[in-house]
């Protein structure tokens, strides 16, 4: 089975999203996965082939306006030409060309875009709901990481085709961190509560910040707060932040960190604090358990799903309950012991070759069922080619683009013919405008076949391998 992949985030540094490529690239290949990966420029982060097969396929473009050129242009004429079973688009997107009879797979991460759009970059919005929708319109199959992202897609997206599969994401064995003395480059000289994330609006990192410096003097003088994170996006100060809420010596800040640092910040930690406003899975919740680390979160999107029994839960719009579970984390070493076993114990919930193979359990059923359900009013069949001409002068290529109504118009063409209908996806193709129905009703006059629709009662689909066959008659 030969899989395309979008890899154009790992021709850049990691982050969350990009972070979810590359380890799911690597089980794949791990797993024996055949595939190419499609990328603006040189890919920057080592993949481990295993029993695999990796093919690259670089058009160098630079810049935010080459990137969307290469996604929206090149990208779909390099898949054309490759011509891969499975496209699979990890960062939700797919291309608007994607020739329809490629299985086209999309993960959504998050839906960061309409439930709390003004914490997102506007330019990054934008995309979102411009590409998003479309990319779900054309999948044959979406996975979400979350029960709770894949609830809001159904609810944001009733009329979905595609169905929707939760697969979560694993975590990476992560290299072994510096020793502690390392933690002095950035004045770190006791224990700490770390924070792990871009510093944009959704991390919540303004709250987080008053909530700990409400804490008595005690409680900060045990425990110090670490922000690693590289810069992201709507003018978060934090060092004038600090300064209005006189935290020097108590806050610090590690700017981007590279995996081995990261490692060293894990393991040091006291506790993991997570407030964010939202979060279609939250790596370094996972991340945090891996390392058996107590943890703080917000109560709200997928947090309580991934964090489970390992963390206190929190309203992230209330610094006063944050800084209340603050307090009692950091001063109750029992709590602290609870949740570090919990986090131990959840963390299997979490991995990445379990999570490739349901990947590739996903594509292969989904091809097979693709394969049986084939185009059930094919323009090839004798004596229907003239009845089933679109509206456009085209023959449909498959039951995505063949109009069907709830009630379904049985064609008769002069010679009797007797076809199959199955297929779950032409029962939910409706008319989208009366214009549209009446001039494909005018076609099929046109065309000179016998027409009698069936009731509803009359249409209900059997499985692909004992298909429902629609009777016809002889025209008069």
């Amino acid at each position: 089975m030969r899989i395309g992949v979008d890899a154009r985030l790992l021709a850049r540094p990691l982050t969350g999203i990009g972070r979810y490529t590359h380890e799911m690239v690597n089980a794949l290949l791990r797993t024996g996965a055949d595939l190419t990966l499609y990328a603006p420029g040189p890919l920057v982060h080592p993949l481990h082939e295993g029993a695999g097969r990796v093919r690259q396929r670089i058009v160098p473009l630079k810049g935010g306006a080459g990137r969307f050129l290469w996604g929206q242009a090149v990208l779909p004429v390099l898949v054309r030409r490759d011509r891969p079973e499975i496209f699979w688009g990890p960062a939700h997107r797919l291309p608007l060309g994607l020739p329809r009879d490629i299985f086209g797979c999309l993960t959504v991460h998050d839906l960061v875009w309409r439930f709390a759009g003004e914490t997102m970059r506007p330019a990054s919005r934008l995309m979102e709901r411009l590409l998003m929708p479309p990319a779900l319109k054309r999948a044959d199959a979406v996975v979400a990481v979350s029960r709770h992202t894949g609830a809001d897609i159904a609810r944001s997206f009733p009329d979905l085709r595609a169905g929707i599969s939760v697969i979560y994401p694993g975590i990476a064995a992560r290299p072994p961190g510096h020793r502690a003395g390392y933690l002095e480059k950035w004045g770190i000289a006791r224990p700490y509560i770390l924070f792990v994330g871009t510093l944009e609006p959704r991390k919540n990192l303004a709250r987080l910040l008053r909530a700990y410096a409400a804490l008595p003097d005690g409680i900060r003088e045990q425990a110090h707060l670490v922000v690693a994170g590289g810069a992201g996006w709507g003018d978060v100060d934090l060092e004038k932040a600090i300064a209005a809420l006189a935290l020097r010596g108590h806050v610090h800040l590690t700017g981007y960190v590279d995996e081995r640092e990261l490692s060293t910040l894990y393991e040091n930690a006291l506790l993991l604090a997570m407030p964010s406003l939202y979060e279609g899975f939250g790596l370094p919740l996972a991340e945090a358990m891996q390392y058996g680390l107590p943890m703080l979160t917000a109560n709200i999107s997928s947090m309580p799903e991934v964090a489970g029994e390992a963390a206190l839960l929190v309203d992230p719009l209330d610094a006063g309950a944050i800084a209340d579970g603050l307090r009692r984390l950091v001063g109750s070493p029992d709590l602290r012991a609870r949740l570090a076993e919990a986090a131990l114990a959840g963390a299997r919930r979490f991995d990445w070759d379990r999570a490739a193979r349901q990947l590739l359990d996903l594509f292969a059923r989904q091809g097979r069922e693709g394969q049986r359900r084939a185009p059930c009013l094919s323009g090839d069949r004798p004596g229907v080619r003239q009845g089933i001409r679109s509206i456009n002068g085209r023959f449909p290529d498959g039951p995505r683009r063949h109009p069907v109504a709830r009630s379904v118009a049985a064609i008769v063409p002069r010679n009797p013919v007797q076809y199959s209908m199955s297929g779950k996806r032409m029962q939910r193709r409706r008319w989208t405008t009366g214009r549209r129905r009446r001039a494909f009703a005018s076609a099929m006059r046109a065309s000179r076949p016998s027409i009698r629709t069936l009731p509803p009662s009359a249409t209900r689909w059997r499985e692909p391998d004992a298909p429902c066959s629609i009777a016809t008659r002889r025209a008069a």
